[in-house]
């Protein structure tokens, strides 16, 4: 079966929280983890045997080591609503088990940056400031 992060589950960090609870875990075990009950509700999974617990942890350790990985840099902080929506949008539009880290950056002013292992996408407002520096001092001699 081919296993589905949560959108809940963004990043390396949350990725880890889940094997260190599924290194625990024994079959049969109540799971009291928001996190992993999302891992298990993503994926249609009613109740844990040895065999699924296994595979969920290879799936894991499978997204650890070779799922993309963007960083998102945004003036203020998402709401946990807000990032769950944008990670599933980029999930569903670049990768299904792409590990997105948000960033606040409040010098960006607004807008964001996102960063991948191979470029930079600057869509900040302090970007077009700086582009539009010549023009910005224009309209403003102009008032």
């Amino acid at each position: 079966m081919a296993y589905k992060l949560p959108a809940n589950i963004a990043n390396r960090t949350q990725l880890r929280h889940l094997q260190r609870l599924l290194g625990r875990l024994k079959t049969g075990m109540k799971v009291n983890d928001p996190d992993l009950n999302a891992l298990l509700s993503e994926n249609g999974i009613k109740s844990l045997n040895l065999k699924t617990v296994q595979a969920l942890k290879q799936f894991v350790s499978d997204c650890m080591q070779t799922a993309a990985e963007i960083s998102v840099f945004l003036a203020s902080a998402p709401s946990d609503d807000e990032t769950a929506e944008l990670v599933q949008w980029l999930r569903g539009r670049l990768q299904p088990n792409l590990l997105v880290h948000i960033v606040q950056s409040p010098e960006i002013l607004a807008g964001c940056i996102v960063r991948t292992d191979r470029s930079i996408y600057d869509l900040s407002l302090r970007q077009a400031l700086t582009q539009n520096k010549q023009l910005l001092i224009k309209a403003l001699h102009n008032v």
